[in-house]
């Protein structure tokens, strides 16, 4: 009888111990399975960073570019990359009295139908006037 309690105390601890096992083996499986995504992580990030750093030289220089002449770009229109008529291109003198194109700046653009072509544009003043296609831009020339 003492034989039987034995096998039957030892059965119970044996189902008892069985399923703490198995939840630890739960616990460390999600564990290690966490532990690989931050790996994983760190070294997508690690390639990510690698590939974003400069490869030319230090960043104690800055990259200088030198001004062309607007003829330079005049192959381009030659060339003529669209596939539609174009004239070439010449230096701009602007009238007496006239501001010339370099005080000017495009602030934005409205495009649609050809007669419906609007463009903002401001002064070395600051000042800020919408003008239509066909219209004469601060004395400087017509807007196309």
């Amino acid at each position: 009888m003492m034989h039987r309690l034995m096998n039957a105390i030892e059965w119970k601890w044996k189902l008892h111990y069985s399923g703490i096992l198995t939840l630890f083996n739960i616990v460390l499986w999600i564990l290690l399975f966490v532990a690989m995504l931050f790996l994983s992580r760190s070294i997508i990030l690690a390639m990510y960073q690698k590939a974003l750093q400069p490869t030319h030289g230090s960043k104690k220089s800055p990259r200088i570019t030198e001004k062309r002449d607007i003829r330079e770009y005049n192959v381009i229109l030659q060339n003529n990359p669209f596939g539609m008529a174009a004239g070439s291109l010449k230096m701009f003198s602007p009238s007496a009295g006239g501001s010339g194109p370099s005080d000017l700046k495009l602030i934005g653009t409205i495009s649609g139908r050809p007669i419906h072509g609007y463009a903002i544009i401001a002064d070395k003043d600051g000042k800020q006037v919408m003008f239509r296609t066909g219209e004469s831009v601060f004395d400087v020339g017509k807007l196309r």
